[in-house]
Parts: structure tokens; sequence; C-alpha cells
């Protein structure tokens, strides 16, 4: 039997969400993100580069609300593996975290 991706999708994303996917997108293809002294810390544990981010924010495919003023966003990096990012709108800039 097939494992089921993480990136399954339980339904369609609600109109707050396509939008804040566009938003994320958006931010992330101008530059407008950075990284959480967390996310810096996992990245470096586990290799993720700059580019495996950005590559993970920009080509995501969708978004969930975490209800918290944040959204989980399931895509994958550079060398297409999973990656999953939560990000908030913060003064105008991204703010990625990475588990």
């Amino acid at each position: 039997l097939d494992r089921p991706s993480s990136l399954a999708h339980c339904g369609p994303m609600t109109p707050a969400e396509a939008q804040a996917l566009a938003d994320i997108i958006g931010f992330a293809r101008s530059g407008r993100w950075v990284l959480s002294v967390h996310a810096k810390r996992r990245a470096s544990e586990r290799g993720i580069s700059m580019a495996d981010v950005r590559c993970a924010l920009t080509t995501a495919t969708t978004c969930r609300d975490q209800r918290d003023g944040t959204w989980k966003v399931p895509s994958k990096d550079t060398c297409g593996d999973e990656l999953t990012a939560i990000v908030a709108l913060e003064d105008g800039v991204l703010v990625v975290t990475l588990f």
C-alpha cells in the first residue's frame, strides 16, 4: 500500500487560506521573509539552506490556517524533500519557522 503524503490536503482551502498562500508566495518571491531563531537552529541541524526554504515557500500549493495568526505551509525543498514551514506576517515581513 502507498503511504499518503504528508502534503495531502484535507479538503479545499478556504478563501482566506488561498489568499494567505498567494501572499506567502509573493512575499517569498520578493525576498520579504526571515527565519526565526528556532528556524535557523533547525535548518542548521537538518542541513536546510535558505534556497531550500525559499523554494518551499515559492512553490507551495496549499496552506492551512493555524488559528493563532500563523499559517502551516507544507511544501518541498530544492531536492524534492518535504519541508513544512509555519509563517506569520509581522511588520510587513514573513517570519518563518521550521519543524
